[in-house]
């Protein structure tokens, strides 16, 4: 997505900017974007993904709902966990490219927070295989 790429060498006022312009469609299509690339991470075993997929929650910015912008951290986390990357480098990373904001601390403590609240059953997910290979799923009670 060029959006990412552009946000990822922009200067701080250039990220300000870029984000600023997101209406609510593109924040949600943010938002999916993230998700995607946790899956796709794993699918294709692909650590710049994970980068990717921040880099587009940073840019959101948890302006839609941080909640989701949350439920999209942890997926990225466990999918960088599954491919061995240091998590907490790529998040603290990204972390500082996001405007200053509940986003930016989210993303920055995430793989800080103890195991039992950034695994998936926390926010009800479990990985799932199916006929597409890795994937995401609700765990409805």
């Amino acid at each position: 997505m060029p959006i990412v790429d552009a946000f990822r060498v922009a200067h701080e006022a250039g990220r300000r900017q870029i984000a600023s312009k997101l209406n609510s469609h593109a924040q949600r299509a943010m938002l999916g974007y993230s998700a995607g690339m946790a899956v796709r991470t794993v699918r294709q075993g692909s650590a710049d993904l994970v980068v990717c997929g921040l880099t587009a929650l940073a840019i959101e910015g948890g302006r839609f709902d941080i909640r989701d912008s949350i439920v999209a951290l942890a997926k990225l986390h466990h999918s960088a966990l599954k491919l061995g990357m240091d998590a907490s480098d790529a998040f603290r990373d990204v972390a500082a490219l996001a405007n200053r904001g509940q986003m930016r601390i989210e993303m920055g403590g995430f793989p800080s927070r103890p195991p039992e609240a950034r695994d998936l059953g926390a926010f009800r997910l479990r990985e799932v295989l199916t006929d597409d290979g890795f994937n995401y799923e609700q765990v409805i009670p």
